[in-house]
């Protein structure tokens, strides 16, 4: 990839094969100490980490599918400023988390979180509704607030 404007050239992404859930980590450069620290996070986890080949990439078909999902839905966010690629990658994996999948007909957020989750425009229409009820109530000083 192209080096970001925050100085990044290469995306880990990491894929859940039970609930589909995305992580995407950025890197400067391609460093052991990057590999060590996610090998850490993986023991950590509990998640044994599989390689596979960059020449045979069918073998880790899931990731690869995710990969193209967050590179065209990068070129459609980054209007023609290719170095710009990496501003809207945490946007992008959210997306893809709440997204309803096909093959398990949920988003990888309830499969995780056992919820759907909050998007912003529910969050900003239940402060308006908020909002709206205490402009328009009528409260004495005699009503208890607990």
């Amino acid at each position: 990839m192209l080096k970001s404007t925050k100085g990044n050239r290469y995306c880990l992404t990491l894929t859940d094969y039970f609930t589909k859930w995305v992580e995407a980590r950025t890197f400067a450069k391609k460093t052991a100490a990057n590999v060590k620290e996610t090998e850490i996070a993986f023991k950590e986890l509990g998640i044994e980490h599989r390689v596979s080949s960059a020449y045979h990439p069918q073998t880790n078909g899931l990731d690869e599918r995710t990969n193209q999902t967050i590179k065209a839905s990068i070129g459609k966010t980054i209007r023609g400023q290719r170095e710009r690629w990496e501003d809207n990658l945490r946007e992008i994996v959210y997306a893809n988390n709440t997204c309803v999948q096909a093959s398990t007909r949920y988003s990888p957020f309830r499969l995780m979180f056992g919820r759907e989750a909050r998007l912003f425009t529910e969050v900003c229409d239940m402060f308006l509704l908020i909002y709206e009820l205490k402009e328009h109530a009528t409260i004495s000083e005699d009503t208890p607030f607990d």
